[in-house]
């Protein structure tokens, strides 16, 4: 499909798919010959396949661009224009009943924006790994992990991996009750190599690690009946607790790999561990308290209304260090010393039958402020017809609001979809920052059904990673079950839209139950 662009020239956008029994692939190529302000040829590719056969599979995921301005010139959104790493990934897996293994090679393109070169991740080749899981092995849940990897990076010490992790838990669970014990022993061993890459801060070339790991999850339900605005409901209190101890291990000279500090959330209040990953595991002194309340309709069993609140208490100081990767060098992250982390609180309701909202935040004990907040309503009275309304903000001590990797956000967010008539639709998106009193991104167009075919047109405006305003125009003709000419806008209305739905929707991918006769 040839996309004219009036400064630069003419880019040739090329799709292929290919689908046979167990394999489809779809490569994505596109080409200007001649850039007019760059002077130079410019392309992109990106390879996506899958292939399965029993209980073998495989699966490829690659990207590379010419150069590092690409994706921030062509992409068609600010979330593409501000991608600064391209995956390339390959796979091969073997999965049995309790067990899997498989073989990764990860390596990826690190791109420049604005003359500055970010983090490149390290490189796993090859990274093998095999998983042993049995839910039920009188009455004992346990899990095995045996992974070892290679990692490569041009910058930093590089070395192999190998870890060994076994969890052994034992649930016991009744009516409106449950106590789970989980003890778990991680095993990390390194064979380091260019040892000089970091200025002299890794000294041991083969380090290891051994560490032992305890929890204990337990909880209540109580019910009794209630009345949700005239509805027969069951209201529930649900409080439950969740206890780690992880014994302090100096992990100084270990590197950071893959590692990362975890987001805390509901989710991550109930894990021993901080991080992600095998490269650093956290002291652990620790008590979570997480108290939830549910209405839920008698008839149908529907929840109306969910909140929570929940807070994880520190018993210790937190001693293991942790060094985050920069841009160009090892910034050590600093040691956490409160009493007690964020507190998190969230609540969801159904108002009517078509109207939902939900709110939820973060707020901080040290600085004794919220620091995250999400809230929304959607009203969607029937289907392809909604207004959503909705608000993100998000505290950062820094407040440069030109750099894009700015984490401070204050953004309000209008999304609709609505029927002009029975067969055209309306389509529009309004995110607009309040800290930099402008809009960041805006979608805009129509969509007519016909009987056999649909006609879809989309204008876009977005604000890339550069800080500057990027149009976009959408046009496609689709042919029911046949295929589609012109540029699709698809992707752009689901992301940009919350709900957004056509008629002619096809799964991306293929559940075992669709098309089930």
């Amino acid at each position: 499909t040839p996309r004219l662009m009036t400064k630069r020239g003419v880019m040739l956008d090329t799709e292929a798919r290919f689908l046979y029994n167990n394999f489809e692939t779809t490569v994505d190529y596109a080409l200007m010959p001649d850039d007019k302000e760059m002077d130079d040829s410019r392309s992109s590719l990106h390879v996506d396949m899958s292939w399965r056969r029993d209980k073998l599979s495989a699966f490829v995921d690659y990207n590379r661009v010419s150069d590092d301005d690409f994706i921030s010139d062509f992409s068609s959104n600010v979330r593409e224009s501000s991608e600064t790493v391209l995956p390339q990934e390959y796979a091969l897996r073997y999965d049995e009943t309790y067990w899997n293994t498989s073989i990764n090679v990860k390596k990826n393109q690190a791109l420049t924006f604005d003359h500055i070169d970010y983090y490149k991740p390290y490189e796993r080749v090859p990274q093998i790994t095999f998983n042993g899981y049995n839910g039920d092995f009188y009455g004992f849940e346990v899990g095995t992990t045996i992974e070892a990897t290679r990692f490569v990076h041009p910058t930093f010490t590089t070395g192999d991996r190998f870890v060994f992790e076994q969890t052994v838990s034992y649930p016991m669970r009744g009516a409106g009750w449950f106590v789970v014990p989980k003890g778990t022993f991680l095993g990390t061993w390194y064979q380091l190599e260019n040892l000089d890459r970091d200025g002299g801060r890794f000294t041991n070339k083969d380090p290891h690690r051994t560490t032992p790991m305890f929890s204990l999850d337990a909880g209540l339900v109580f019910d009794r009946d209630a009345v949700w605005f005239n509805r027969e409901a069951y209201q529930t209190l649900e409080p439950r607790v969740y206890y780690a101890y992880v014994p302090y291990r100096n992990q100084d000279d270990l590197p950071v790999f893959d590692t990362t500090i975890a987001d805390l959330n509901f989710a991550t209040l109930f894990s021993e561990n901080i991080f992600s990953g095998y490269d650093r595991v956290s002291e652990a002194n620790q008590l979570t308290s997480v108290l939830t309340t549910r209405y839920i309709d008698k008839t149908s069993g529907l929840e109306l209304f969910k909140a929570s609140v929940g807070q994880r208490n520190y018993f210790s100081d937190q001693r293991v260090n942790f060094y985050t990767p920069g841009d160009t060098q090892m910034r050590e992250s600093p040691l956490r010393t409160d009493v007690r982390s964020d507190l998190l609180a969230s609540v969801g309701a159904r108002l009517t039958r078509s109207i939902t909202s939900d709110v939820s935040g973060q707020y901080s004990s040290a600085m004794s402020r919220w620091v995250k907040a999400k809230a929304g309503v959607r009203w969607q009275p029937r289907p392809m017809s909604l207004v959503g309304l909705y608000y993100r903000y998000n505290y950062s001590s820094e407040r440069d609001y030109t750099d894009y990797q700015n984490d401070y956000i204050k953004q309000i967010d209008l999304a609709v979809q609505w029927p002009i008539t029975n067969r055209l639709f309306g389509l529009f998106r309004y995110n607009y920052s309040l800290l930099q009193d402008k809009p960041i991104e805006m979608i805009g167009g129509v969509e007519y059904l016909h009987d056999c075919w649909t006609l879809r047109f989309a204008a876009q405006r977005y604000t890339t990673t550069s800080n500057n305003d990027e149009t976009n125009f959408f046009l496609q003709l689709e042919l029911n079950g046949l295929g589609s000419i012109g540029t699709s806008p698809l992707s752009e209305l689901q992301r940009n839209i919350k709900g957004y739905q056509t008629t002619t929707r096809v799964p991306d991918k293929i559940g075992q139950y669709d098309y089930y006769e």
